[in-house]
């Protein structure tokens, strides 16, 4: 008699922790899902010539937002399963026609919506160092669209439990959350300073991927940038615009990324790049051999 009713209580006391795990994991992702952000709008002048729209079709192939956004920014299922759910990003086409300018210069630059709450995976902490320049190019772009209807009609996004344990224990955590919205941004006065040009367009572009110090990304299975060690000027040049890397000629998901992305970039921008990495690489050494001296 004893030991059941000492199973029984066990019972209980285990139904009631997993009722109260699963009620703070919902909680929690609901909370992240829900709270609203007061950041200010900002008032921007976007232009309309021909020059600033391409250059801002040029920040957007960049940026790679038709990787999420689709081809056409019609927006996809991005990612969907049984054990994290469905992912899905907006239809740009047809979201932007409800945003003012101030609005979209929110969500590109701090991953806030309209209505204050986070755009889900946004790449936020990397597009807040984007010049205003290039956030008023991209939005001129961007204003240029048509409509576009994605077809089937896209479903809406759907967190399983999995999904929500990961965001509810910061497994996860939406880079609006973990971010600095009044930091300081990267240098934009890179005019003859490649360094600092290089500086500039890893923050904003290969930061995404490769991890907010560049030092890789297990949840992007993205390397290190120290890699550059592999590449001289010239075959660095050749990857960004041909995708073949340097060990082999299909490196994965960065060879398409060159293919269909960074063959955007200039070849001073690629220079710039380079030479930045290149420096930070001969830092780490120095460290290195200063620490062993």
């Amino acid at each position: 008699m004893k030991a059941i009713k000492i199973l029984k209580w066990t019972g209980m006391t285990l139904a009631a922790l997993v009722l109260l795990t699963l009620s703070f994991i919902y909680g929690r992702s609901y909370y992240i899902f829900n709270k609203t952000y007061d950041i200010p709008l900002t008032e921007i002048t976007v232009p309309t010539d021909s020059a600033s729209i391409a250059e801002g079709l040029r920040q957007v192939r960049l940026l790679h937002c038709n990787g999420c956004h689709g081809e056409h920014l019609e927006g996809k299922i991005m990612h969907e399963d049984d054990k994290f759910g469905r992912i899905v990003s907006a239809n740009i086409t047809q979201k932007i026609r409800e945003y003012t300018d101030p609005e979209l210069y929110r969500v590109i630059r701090h991953g806030i919506r309209k209505d204050g709450k986070i755009a889900f995976v946004m790449p936020a902490r990397s597009q807040y160092h984007l010049t205003d320049e290039s956030v008023a190019n991209i939005i001129a772009y961007l204003r240029t669209l048509e409509v576009q209807q994605h077809e089937p009609p896209l479903p809406e996004m759907d967190l399983k439990i999995m999904a929500r344990t990961f965001l509810a224990f910061k497994i996860f955590e939406p880079e609006q959350m973990a971010m600095d919205h009044q930091a300081p941004r990267v240098s934009a006065d890179f005019e003859n300073n490649p360094l600092v040009h290089g500086e500039y367009l890893t923050t904003t572009i290969c930061s995404h991927c490769h991890g907010e110090n560049l030092e890789g990304s297990e949840m992007m299975q993205a390397p290190g940038l120290n890699i550059i060690f592999l590449y001289d000027r010239e075959k660095f040049h050749h990857f960004l615009k041909t995708g073949e890397a340097a060990t082999r000629k299909d490196a994965g998901e960065m060879s398409k990324m060159a293919r269909e992305h960074f063959k955007y970039f200039t070849t001073e921008e690629v220079d710039a790049v380079y030479t930045y990495l290149k420096a930070r690489l001969e830092d780490d050494v120095e460290t290195v051999q200063a620490g062993l001296d």
